[in-house]
């Protein structure tokens, strides 16, 4: 185990990775940290064609059948009133339509079942394929090949993303810093975390090796940027939004404890409110917040697959 201390805190590593790089950038899992696949299908079900969300509900009431009483979940019982429910939904509306279509003499048209041979939207084929359903029915896991292609993806915009911060200005970034923090007088630039355990209010990381800043809100400053140092980000929220290997921006929480050099704060009880106005007084170029005011994943994710 190694240490050492930034700004009076102790940070511990098992790999003396206190800085960033191509190696704990990548940490490959096949874990999904997103919302479950069962769960954004009980929530958009109209992204996906019915003869589809009928065979995955049927599959998906089967499996929380076999689970003993005693060890099912309460959120697996809710699923499961909720997955009858919309199975109850579709089979009526698709009875429905068979009768219509009869009446009229028109040909059926019900999409086949084989996801890859969906032709209306690639996107909802490939977020289907992103599964292994296999290992788990409910979409808690990620695919083989899309831990493959989430790989190769990463490690594309981590080098775009070096050289974007590579060309971009120490003069310019420097003067842009000073120029944002005169309108926003309350932040102080501090060399000691540890007083502001406990303490609320919104926080200024600098990280000049790379050019770039982070503002955040929080109801504990210390923990917060503890946790940014020290936490790892998820496999599958490398890119945001996912695929996106040339726009993507690397999240504060890809950066290690040494990447930040400078630290600014402003103590107030009133969290999160001005947010987003901190953020406005600085170029977005030299800017890493990916999303101004957070937008939630299951947001992003439904808002990409409706986009062809």
């Amino acid at each position: 185990m190694y240490s050492i201390e930034h700004f009076g805190l102790k940070i511990k590593s098992h790999k003396n990775d206190f800085a960033l790089n191509e190696g704990n950038y990548i940490v490959v899992s096949n874990k999904n940290t997103l919302i479950p696949f069962n769960e954004f299908l009980l929530k958009n079900y109209s992204l996906f064609p019915s003869s589809f969300s009928v065979c995955y509900l049927k599959k998906l009431i089967e499996f929380y059948n076999n689970i003993p009483k005693a060890e099912i979940t309460k959120k697996q019982t809710q699923n499961l009133i909720k997955s009858l429910n919309l199975l109850q939904k579709l089979e009526a509306a698709q009875n429905n339509n068979i009768k219509i279509e009869q009446q009229s003499g028109q040909k059926q048209n019900i999409l086949p079942e084989n996801i890859n041979q969906l032709k209306l939207n690639n996107k909802i084929c490939n977020y289907i394929n992103s599964f292994d359903f296999f290992l788990d029915i409910e979409g808690h896991f990620r695919s083989q090949e899309w831990c493959k292609k989430q790989a190769s993806e990463a490690k594309q915009n981590f080098k775009l993303n070096m050289e974007y911060f590579n060309s971009l200005n120490k003069q310019e970034f420097n003067a842009a810093l000073s120029a944002g923090l005169k309108k926003a007088k309350e932040f102080s630039e501090i060399t000691d975390l540890t007083p502001y355990i406990g303490k609320s209010g919104y926080y200024i990381l600098v990280l000049d090796n790379y050019n770039q800043i982070y503002i955040g809100s929080t109801s504990n400053i210390t923990k917060r940027v503890r946790e940014h140092w020290c936490k790892i980000k998820a496999f599958d929220r490398l890119l945001f939004p996912m695929h996106a290997v040339k726009t993507s921006t690397l999240s504060i929480d890809s950066f290690r404890a040494l990447d930040t050099t400078r630290i600014y704060v402003y103590c107030t009880s009133k969290t999160f409110d001005r947010e987003d106005e901190f953020i406005r007084l600085f170029p977005q170029k030299f800017v890493l917040n990916r999303v101004a005011g957070g937008l939630a994943p299951t947001q992003t994710i439904s808002k990409n697959l409706k986009n062809n």
